[in-house]
């Protein structure tokens, strides 16, 4: 494998000089792709060669240029079983919903067409009786792509081509626990036909974002991810560059006087439970009146308990080699629900919940901050005691708890 050629520069593909590294089905732990990760020199490569290619990629017509993506669209579409075959196995996702992020690529060129039309066409009116104001667009120039892997084909497919079709030439680096989808996109790319350069792919860790972020040439870096990572980019990057960072979220919800315990129920699953926890709009507590939670926590235990066939899609995933946050997570959180906590295999878990009355934990504080800002001093802003913490996913759903981050 050490010869495999995993990274595409200029319009060739060739082999990593860096460190060796794999992607790993979740379910197996088998890899699913191997190469190496690329060296500051081929970051620095594909950076060139995309600076070289944006004045002639630039030069092109907005007509020009979307034929381009229209071709991309159609050889996506031809291969889109293989590649939700591929997000499947590679980021453990349920067939149905690999299949649905892969009608979400596609579909993103109207859009994408749309915005561009309405955001970047030339502007002008008049400043006085003698002068005129022209408002006109520009690409940026080279933009780093830098992508998730929970989303490893719909999230970058979002930045990169709006930037392409804005005339500007792109370097992706996707994460590399989804280097074989990006591999597979990139050669949609490829058979498009577009001019060397234009659209490159490096793979690696986060040296090689790193190498990327701050290479002299990228006018501008888009970043799908964690907190943590973002916040580290846009610090590093400074206001030079154009940054767009789309980062996971936190967010609780809310059951207060509901009458229909059990449409709550299914919300609450569906929120928590899709894509496995892992997007940004997953919630990962849930906030009930103290006292009137028994219902809501049994129905919520007897759904996770439930049938095989829903459990096989609501099962949590951990990707990021995170056995051993699981085990530790474990000393500090007691897991409820219908059974003990259950491991499957690879790195599998059946989804838990975890109960604590208020005043029993951390989270208690935390809650009832967001409370009195999000409501605004209405009756949800109550004294401690009132609410009841009946559920918290930080400790299954890839957000390591305050006391485990030594916050």
């Amino acid at each position: 494998m050490s010869d495999k050629k995993t990274h595409f520069i200029n319009g060739e593909w060739q082999p990593g000089l860096a460190a060796h590294f794999a992607s790993q089905n979740p379910a197996t732990g088998e890899a699913v792709w191997e190469g190496k990760a690329a060296n500051k020199q081929q970051v620095d490569q594909a950076v060139t060669a995309a600076s070289t290619a944006f004045s002639v990629w630039s030069a092109l017509s907005v007509e020009e240029r979307a034929t381009y993506l229209e071709r991309f669209v159609a050889l996506l579409k031809g291969k889109s079983a293989a590649i939700a075959a591929a997000i499947s196995k590679e980021v453990g996702k349920p067939l149905w919903e690999s299949k649905s992020e892969v009608s979400a690529m596609v579909g993103k060129l109207a859009p994408t067409l749309d915005a561009y039309k309405q955001r970047n066409s030339d502007q002008s009116r008049p400043f006085n009786t003698t002068s005129i104001v022209r408002t006109r667009f520009r690409p940026h120039g080279v933009v780093a792509v830098l992508g998730p892997y929970n989303f490893p084909g719909h999230m970058p497919n979002g930045h990169i081509m709006p930037a392409l079709l804005a005339g500007n030439a792109v370097v992706f680096k996707p994460s590399e626990h989804g280097a074989l989808v990006a591999e597979l996109v990139i050669q949609c790319w490829e058979e498009a036909r577009l001019p060397s350069g234009v659209i490159n792919l490096i793979q690696g860790a986060a040296d090689v974002g790193q190498a990327l972020c701050h290479h002299h040439l990228v006018e501008g870096v888009f970043f799908t991810g964690s907190r943590l990572v973002g916040e580290s980019i846009a610090c590093e990057i400074g206001p030079h560059k154009a940054c767009a960072l789309e980062m996971g979220g936190n967010s609780p919800l809310v059951v207060w006087d509901c009458s229909n315990v059990d449409a709550a129920v299914v919300a609450v699953i569906q929120s928590s439970f899709v894509t496995a926890g892992q997007r940004c709009s997953a919630a990962r507590r849930l906030i009930v009146r103290n006292g009137d939670s028994t219902k809501t926590r049994t129905n919520l235990t007897d759904a996770t308990g439930g049938p095989l066939d829903f459990r096989l899609d609501s099962r949590r995933l951990w990707k990021m080699n995170q056995s051993q946050i699981i085990e530790e997570m474990g000393q500090f959180y007691p897991f409820l629900g219908a059974g003990t906590w259950t491991r499957e295999t690879g790195v599998y878990v059946i989804p838990r919940f975890r109960f604590n009355r208020a005043g029993d934990s951390w989270l208690q504080t935390v809650e009832q901050s967001l409370l009195q800002i999000e409501m605004g001093g209405s009756d949800l802003a109550n004294p401690p005691g009132s609410l009841e913490v009946v559920y918290d996913q930080l400790a299954i759903a890839g957000a390591i708890p305050a006391e485990l981050e030594g916050i």
